[in-house]
């Protein structure tokens, strides 16, 4: 390959930086609605497969970890951005994708199922919770952890 410095040229890893910068400034500005755009179109991004053409390569696995990692994150972010604003239909659909990628997301979990109980659904709340807990114990043999034993706890004392 051959790359001219002097001409104009475009990469993703320069826009993404670009753009989760602008993205932390408008949240801490307080500019949500601003913020929560930049986000998705972060999103977007990370939705892209890390080299798809290379998808068997072993040598770019921890790169492709760390995208994993970092689309995760964001994705997480974007649940509690989401929540935050009362847009419960983008946290739901975050959440879903965060646990396309990552089935065993207890952050996703529980997202989802704050979002059943704002639609007043207890039922499809402790659905959700009992899925995940039976999930965990036949597939990985553990229990869940405590935030979710304790929004358990709530949900059914509440009832």
């Amino acid at each position: 390959y051959w790359f001219n410095l002097h001409d104009d040229w475009w990469t993703d890893v320069a826009d993404i930086q670009y753009l989760s910068a602008q993205a932390k400034d408008a949240e801490q500005q307080g500019e949500l609605s601003h913020a929560f755009s930049l986000y998705g179109q972060l999103v977007a991004y990370y939705r892209l497969t890390f080299l798809p053409e290379d998808i068997y390569e072993d040598v770019f696995s921890s790169y492709r970890r760390q995208h994993e990692y970092t689309s995760i994150q964001l994705l997480e972010h974007l649940m509690q951005l989401s929540t935050r604003m009362e847009r419960f239909d983008e946290a739901l659909s975050s959440a879903l994708h965060t646990l396309s990628i990552d089935p065993y997301n207890e952050n996703a979990v529980k997202t989802l199922v704050h979002v059943h109980l704002h639609q007043g659904d207890t039922t499809g709340a402790l659905r959700q919770l009992n899925e995940f807990e039976l999930m965990l114990r036949q597939e990985m043999g553990i229990e869940p952890g405590q935030e979710i034993i304790t929004l358990r706890r709530s949900i059914l004392n509440s009832r």
